[in-house]
């Protein structure tokens, strides 16, 4: 089994004079081709063939400006650039491996019930361990499965869409959905949410400076989820609908009521001016 990883030694990168004569690019390129080669068989090593190489690092322009500072610091050996600092880490850490693999082996190598108990112990106890695991994650991808369906798809899309991620589905909004399925697709459903979104009067741009953008108001009927979709479409400056005033009621009065009413005041006008003079 390849070891996935490899210590990084500042010190030793900062003391290495090649590596500083390197120009950012090439110093990236070289660590790169480092995490390659570890991976590599043999390790440490990278095949001479230079299209396999450019390939590697995003086939680069100035290629051999960056072949010459990177490849300094490596070497040919057996016909593949071998890297030998990163070569001293794999062997430093294989035999760390074998060491401790020996001290395992003489471990459990012991006589006595003790040691024998202790093994098999550890050993079931490994077993249930996968057992839960394996049950755990088959009940997790049951629940996923049943949890994903057009409701939690319309849900999800009203919260990411108008910033509500702590909001819950409960049984009120999941009948709401429901209901609304009946009549529209769940792609239509989605474009309502959107048309809300798109409303500059629903995101707050109103008198009173609120956001109107409930799930009950998207979703309340059908006017509502068509006019949503709408502003989806084209409109997207909601402009909400105008309140008519009921209409003033007006008296007409009998014609001769305000012959009467008109003549009575010039009289009154009249004997005011007589006694004035």
């Amino acid at each position: 089994m390849k070891s996935p990883a490899f210590q990084f030694y500042v010190k030793q990168w900062l003391g290495d004079d090649k590596v500083m004569l390197m120009d950012w690019d090439a110093k990236g390129m070289h660590v790169h081709y480092m995490c390659i080669a570890w991976q590599q068989t043999p390790p440490c090593t990278l095949p001479l063939d230079e299209e396999i190489l450019r390939k590697w690092v995003g086939n680069p322009s100035d290629w051999e400006r960056l072949k010459k500072q990177v490849f300094m610091s490596w070497e040919i050996v057996d016909g593949r650039y071998f890297q030998k600092g990163l070569y001293e880490q794999w062997l430093k850490q294989q035999r760390f491996t074998e060491s401790r693999k020996k001290n395992a082996e003489a471990r459990w190598s012991k006589t006595g019930d003790d040691a024998s108990a202790l093994r098999n112990q550890c050993e079931s106890h490994v077993n249930v361990i996968v057992n839960k695991e394996v049950i755990n994650k088959d009940k997790s991808e049951k629940q996923t499965t049943k949890k994903s369906g057009p409701v939690e798809e319309v849900f999800k899309h009203w919260q990411e869409k108008l910033n509500h991620p702590t909001a819950a589905l409960d049984a009120k909004r999941r009948a709401l959905i429901n209901k609304a399925l009946e009549g529209y697709s769940v792609e239509n459903l989605k474009l309502a949410i959107e048309g809300c979104s798109r409303s500059q009067w629903h995101m707050g741009k109103n008198e009173n400076n609120t956001r109107y953008d409930k799930l009950n108001l998207i979703l309340r009927d059908a006017d509502h989820i068509d006019s949503f979709i709408k502003c989806a479409k084209g409109n997207s400056g909601y402009v909400p609908p105008v309140i008519q005033q009921p209409p003033r009621k007006v008296v007409i009065q009998n014609p001769e009521v305000i012959k009467a009413a008109l003549q009575k005041a010039k009289e009154t006008v009249g004997v005011k001016n007589e006694e004035r003079k």
